[in-house]
């Protein structure tokens, strides 16, 4: 076989084996692309760098959207400022100083300073001050709530819509809940969320939608505090205040406040502090307030607690002409007394009407006699029934005049009767009584509620008339230490804070936190990795034939050779016809070597499946041993769908089925060829028993006497899943190659048929790679060099180029 042959493809319809123009050498048949082969790796760093390449587009196009989301989720996000503010403590530090008859030492050491800036007490009057609980969806809304307040003592927080339609306003919370419409110009939400909030018509403007969330004071202070940093300079009096923010949430205004209520409690503090050393007077003073501030909640709790009971005071009032009135709560109770007797007797004439119920035989008229059945919306179904029943009673009696008995009207009247008085008004009668005794149940237990708490009444009196004497108590008590106290609460009101805001926090030009190259970096390494993980997931699931280990590790198969995919439907290069000359020349030295070197070559070409290029591989390998100077006989002994006739434009009979059943002698089905060296016997003539013929002794007889005649015989078999053929031919080479194809080869399937031969006394040599790429990846090592094999050929007569014929698919 020279380098400068081209392959030639057999057709699937007789295409035949075409020179390439050189008159001297034969040509070398391939199977074209049908189904490329993939770029694959030998060992597992090959695997996951050819999975790369064989995926790379899917994972540029993660790594493309990835990047984008990224790029586009900056754009979403809002700058943060981080401002600053100083804190000077001016109280002593660790000792004590006398200001005046009173000592002054300092109120709280550096770590409770630190405290007192990150307490609730500073954060909450912040928050409400600013009114930082409120977050417009836009900016520039922002001016609409210029003074937003909220009612401390009923607001409901959460998601709001305001809608500006002409001079009608209209707010929704998401959830539903609220859904308040009014004119422009009165209060927003004051009676529905709790707003002190009254924009004007000029602020507000025609048909807009404002979106803006309210939170809870005290979730918009933790909020604050997670982005606030309260450092004390190492070895000094200095706090130094820091917080981070968006422009919406006013970072520079909300830490002046911070650090302004921070005084005023240090001020609260130290004033507290001075009133301690008021001695008896103050303590008395603290204790009697302490008192009144408990006289009054116990009052207020108690109030609050009973207001919904009644009591002996409201137990009559008078009415509108001067006569005393009983309070609606005693109205409701005996109300609901005579409603639990009425529904007790109703319910006990159900019961007796019930009783007389019969399949037969229906009391209506002490049914509806009953009021609750009569008028009960409850008994709405069983009312009507039992009119229907006495409807059709009435129809039925009309029929019988009329008709006889065994007339189908009547009968149908009839059933319907017997329906409603067997079924239908007995299920309906029993619903309603069970509804009943429910209903009497609920109001027994109400009335019984509404008994203990009427039971109640003098015992609450009394209780109620003891906090009021504990409040008058305290009241007097502590109006009395009030007076007496002047001199303390003078200390209190001159008394000089620890601390004092040293300078003021200033919002800066330009944002001080940028995350935007972080998220975008992230979106590339995340986007990146997660398509490195799809083609890796993609590779693992892949049961198709891919890379050289498939076959050495999971199929333990020696590689004989590799045979590179040609383009289809092109003329092929002279580097392409020569890398496919070296393959099988390569491929031809490993059979030989594989098989026993004292024997004759007997070898059997199989693959796993169909597609996998069989055909193909035995007649370039019969080519091979024929242009070494082998006498080489090719055999057809895929009696399903061969077509090495059509390929060496050969008779399709006599062939191998007249041998087998000995219709023809084996000289009348040896082919010659072009090649002096190489004969073809074709498959026959094909009918259902012909691969029962390859089983039988006739078929080894013919690899033995074709041994005596030839040095190399190759027999194309039909794929391993296709049937017993490919292994009991086998059996009578001794010698099995299996094809694996690139892309195209059930790993799993060739695994499972590989078991199979292994309990058979056959010799697996190994395993042909069809149909791979070569170019690069750990394939490019089983390539040779086209520029030695170039040089070579233009050193001799120039050939012409020959077309590569097209098929319908690989054998």
């Amino acid at each position: 076989m020279s380098a400068s042959l081209p392959p030639a493809l057999p057709s699937g319809h007789g295409s035949a084996l075409e020179p390439y123009a050189h008159p001297h050498t034969p040509p070398v048949v391939y199977r074209g692309d049908a189904g490329e082969g993939d770029q694959s790796g030998g060992g597992e760093i090959g695997r996951v760098l050819s999975a790369l390449n064989r995926f790379k587009w899917l994972v540029l196009a993660v790594l493309a959207v990835g990047s984008a989301g990224g790029v586009m989720a900056t754009r979403l996000l809002t700058p943060e400022y981080q401002v600053q503010s100083t804190i000077l403590l001016t109280g002593a530090q660790g000792g004590s100083s006398s200001r005046g008859p009173l000592r002054d030492d300092a109120l709280l050491d550096a770590q409770g300073w630190q405290d007192l800036l990150r307490s609730y007490s500073i954060a909450d009057s912040v928050v409400m001050q600013l009114a930082l609980y409120l977050e417009p969806k836009k900016a520039a809304d922002s001016v609409v709530f210029r003074g937003f307040q909220l009612n401390r003592a009923r607001f409901y927080p959460g998601q709001y819509t305001l809608e500006i339609s002409g001079p009608r306003y209209t707010l929704r919370d998401n959830i539903g809940v609220i859904n308040e419409t009014g004119v422009v110009g009165d209060s927003i939400g004051r009676k529905a969320a709790g707003f002190l909030w009254r924009p004007t018509k000029a602020v507000l403007g025609d048909d807009r939608t404002i979106e803006f969330r309210v939170r809870t004071p005290r979730e918009t202070s933790v909020g604050i505090l997670q982005r606030l940093n309260v450092e004390l300079a190492q070895g000094s009096n200095l706090i130094l205040l820091g917080l981070s923010g968006t422009p919406q949430q006013k970072p520079a205004e909300t830490l002046n406040a911070w650090g302004e209520q921070f005084v005023r409690i240090a001020a609260d503090l130290k004033t507290a502090r001075l009133s301690q050393f008021v001695r008896i007077l103050t303590a008395q003073r603290a204790e009697a307030e302490q008192r009144l501030r408990n006289a009054e909640m116990a009052l207020t709790q108690f109030r609050v607690n009973t207001v919904a009971l009644p009591s002996e005071g409201l137990a009559m009032k008078p009415g509108l002409s001067g006569i005393a009135m009983r309070e609606p709560v005693f109205d409701q109770y005996f109300k609901d007394r005579y409603d639990l007797q009425t529904v007790q007797r109703d319910r006990a004439q159900l019961d007796a009407a019930a009783a007389k119920v019969t399949p037969t035989e229906t009391p209506i008229e002490a049914l509806l006699a009953i009021p609750s059945v009569a008028s009960d919306p409850g008994a709405m179904t069983l009312r009507e029934s039992l009119n229907e029943l006495a409807k059709k009673q009435a129809q039925y009696r009309t029929l019988k005049e009329q008709f006889t008995d065994s007339m189908r009207v009547v009968k149908d009247a009839l059933y319907g009767i017997q329906l409603l008085q067997s079924t239908t008004i007995p299920q309906q009668l029993a619903a309603y009584r069970a509804e009943l005794a429910k209903r009497e149940a609920t109001m027994q237990s109400t009335i019984a509620k509404a008994t203990s708490e009427l039971q109640g009444i003098p015992s609450r009196s009394i209780q109620q008339e003891a906090y009021r004497r504990d409040l008058d108590n305290a009241t007097q008590l502590y109006a009395s230490l009030q007076a007496r106290s002047a001199d303390a609460e003078l200390s209190e009101k001159s008394a000089i804070p620890d601390v004092r805001i040293l300078d003021q926090a200033v919002m800066p030009l330009e944002p001080t936190k940028n995350t935007a190259p972080r998220i975008i970096l992230m979106a590339i390494a995340g986007s990146l990795g997660l398509g490195v993980g799809l083609a890796f997931l993609l590779d693992r699931l892949d049961r198709r034939f891919r890379y050289p280990t498939q076959a050495t590790r999971d199929l333990a198969l020696q590689i004989l050779g590799v045979v590179p995919v040609v383009e289809q439907g092109r003329r092929a290069s002279a580097e392409k016809v020569a890398n496919v000359v070296e393959a099988f020349r390569s491929l031809r030295m490993n059979v030989r070597y594989a098989c026993m070197p004292s024997q004759k070559v007997t070898l059997a070409i199989t693959s796993p499946g169909p597609g996998d290029g069989k055909s193909l591989v035995a007649s370039n390998l019969a080519l091979s041993f024929a242009e070494g100077g082998w006498r080489t006989v090719l055999v057809d002994a895929d009696l399903r769908r061969g077509f090495l006739n059509e390929t060496f434009e050969l008779p399709a009979t006599p062939g191998l089925i007249e041998y087998l059943e000995g219709t023809s002698p084996l000289d009348d089905v040896l082919n010659a060829t072009h090649h002096a060296n190489l004969t073809v016997i074709a498959g026959g003539t094909r009918h259902r028993r012909a691969p029962e013929l390859l089983a039988t002794p006739r078929m080894q007889e013919l690899v033995a006497t074709l041994a005596r005649s030839f040095d190399a015989i190759i027999i194309d078999t039909p794929p391993l899943g296709a049937g017993t053929d490919a292994y009991a031919i086998a059996t009578a080479t001794t010698n099995v190659a299996i094809v694996l194809r690139g892309g195209t080869t059930d790993v799993k399937m060739a695994k499972a048929k590989m078991e199979t031969l292994d309990r058979l006394p056959v010799s697996v040599i190994g395993a042909i790679l069809n149909g791979v790429q070569t170019d690069d990846g750990i394939y490019q090592y089983y390539s040779y060099d086209p520029h030695y094999t170039l040089a070579a050929v233009e050193d001799r007569e120039a050939p012409e180029e020959a077309e590569v014929a097209r098929i319908g698919d690989g054998r």
